[in-house]
């Protein structure tokens, strides 16, 4: 399907919202000064920054050792240490001390590929799975991988995004997903309310064989 068919900008100021080179619509303005009609786009921390390492290039799968090997280095102390402290030093282990805090989040985000999922995105033959973190978007619209797809069902404030997205498959095709929704929680967060949702389903549900994660906040569900 050709690019200008799908990827339809429906702002005054068309030019400033739609990258010259790809003709991809934008996520967020570049800057304060563009004339685009979109949030500016957000400032990642450096935990932001380091899931974003994890996930690595589009499509890619990201390795848990890489997830735990972020979560012990030194640089990220005071972000872990919050996890621990939110999620009260338990993701399966009541009162597990931080080790074992750690080696069992990196279970709970890696087993069923949920970190994939929520963070990263899964851009599939057909359709785009997960991508519930800003960052990723930020990224996507930086790297071409993606952009906005407008249509009569969008529902954008100033916390919650409920939008169409045209992405590049594995074979390089546009494609489009009509209802994708991210809010601008950083990683830490998304990492510590998606616990906490597992943890609260997993007190009445055998989750065994199921999903191994999901993200609920402020009213959107994310599975």
């Amino acid at each position: 399907m050709p690019l200008h068919s799908i990827a339809v900008t429906v702002n005054e100021n068309a030019n400033e919202c739609v990258d010259s080179v790809s003709g991809l619509n934008f996520f967020f303005k570049n800057t304060r000064e563009s004339n685009c009609d979109l949030l500016v786009m957000p400032e990642m921390h450096k935990f932001d920054k380091a899931i974003l390492d994890i996930c690595g290039d589009w499509g890619h799968r990201p390795r848990r050792e890489d997830f735990r090997n972020m979560l012990d280095n030194i640089e990220y102390k005071e972000y872990v240490d919050k996890i621990y402290a939110a999620l009260d030093h338990q993701v399966f282990t009541p009162n597990a001390d931080l080790d074992t805090f750690k080696k069992e989040l990196v279970k709970l985000w890696f087993k069923k590929r949920g970190f994939t999922h929520i963070m990263c995105g899964e851009p599939n033959r057909k359709r785009l799975g997960g991508m519930h973190f800003f960052g990723r978007y930020v990224q996507a619209q930086q790297n071409n991988w993606a952009g906005r797809y407008y249509n009569s069902s969008d529902e954008v404030s100033d916390r919650i995004f409920t939008i169409g997205v045209v992405y590049k498959n594995r074979s390089n095709q546009l494609v489009i997903n009509t209802k994708k929704s991210y809010d601008l929680s950083h990683a830490d967060d998304l990492i510590i309310h998606a616990t906490k949702a597992y943890k609260a389903l997993a007190k009445n549900i055998n989750l065994t064989n199921n999903r191994f994660c999901l993200y609920d906040h402020d009213n959107i569900a994310y599975a």
